[in-house]
C-alpha cells in the first residue's frame, strides 16, 4: 500500500474528494496536506498547451465547506491568485494533481516548480493524457506511466505519470 506521508501537496483539488479520501479513508488525518487551488471561473488552457498565470476554474470557498462537512482539519489551502506554485513551503514527500497539472496544463510549464517543492525522495503522480510523450525535462528524472480504467466514462482508459527524484518506490495501490 502507498506509505502514509508527513507533507502532502495536492493540486488543483477540486471540490476536495481526493483530500477527504486520504484524510478519512487512508486515514492520513495526521498527514501535512497543502492544497493549492485557484478560485475564479475563467480558463484558459488545453492539454499539453501553454501556462496561463490567471486561468483558474475552482472554488475555494465550496472546497473548504466540503471539507469542514467531512470534518477534514489537516488542509491548508493556497490560493493560486496570491502564491505562486514554486514559492509553496516544499518539501514534500507526495505531490499528486488528478485532471489539473499534467491533464489540463502542460507539466513542461510547471516541471521547475514542481522540483523545487520535492526533496530528493519526493514522488509526483499525475494524471495525463493517453498522448503523453515524456519531454527533455522529465528524462533526467526517475520517472513511469501506468495505464487506469476510468469509472466515467465506462472502460475509459488514461494514464498515470509518477516522478521521482531519486529510485522511484516499488509500492501497489491497493
Amino acid at each position: 500500500a502507498l506509505p502514509q506521508p508527513k507533507r502532502v501537496l495536492e493540486i488543483g483539488p477540486g471540490l476536495g474528494r481526493s483530500l477527504v479520501f486520504f484524510s478519512k479513508v487512508r486515514g492520513w488525518e495526521t498527514s501535512e496536506i497543502h492544497a493549492y487551488e485557484g478560485d475564479g471561473q475563467r480558463t484558459r488552457y488545453t492539454t499539453l498547451g501553454p501556462r496561463f498565470e490567471d486561468s483558474w476554474c475552482g472554488n475555494i470557498a465550496v472546497l473548504n465547506r466540503v471539507l469542514a462537512y467531512n470534518d477534514v482539519s489537516n488542509v491548508t489551502i493556497f490560493n493560486a491568485a496570491d502564491h505562486n506554485l514554486g514559492n509553496l513551503p516544499g518539501n514534500y514527500d507526495l505531490i499528486y494533481s488528478f485532471y489539473s497539472i499534467g491533464y489540463h496544463w502542460s507539466l513542461e510549464h510547471f516541471l521547475e516548480d514542481i522540483l523545487a517543492l520535492m526533496h530528493e525522495n519526493a514522488v509526483t503522480i499525475l494524471t495525463v493524457p493517453n498522448c503523453f510523450e515524456p519531454f527533455p525535462g522529465l528524462q533526467s528524472l526517475h520517472h513511469r506511466t501506468m495505464e487506469w480504467r476510468t469509472v466515467w466514462p465506462k472502460d475509459a482508459t488514461l494514464k498515470m505519470l509518477i516522478f521521482s527524484k531519486a529510485s522511484l518506490p516499488n509500492f501497489n495501490t491497493a
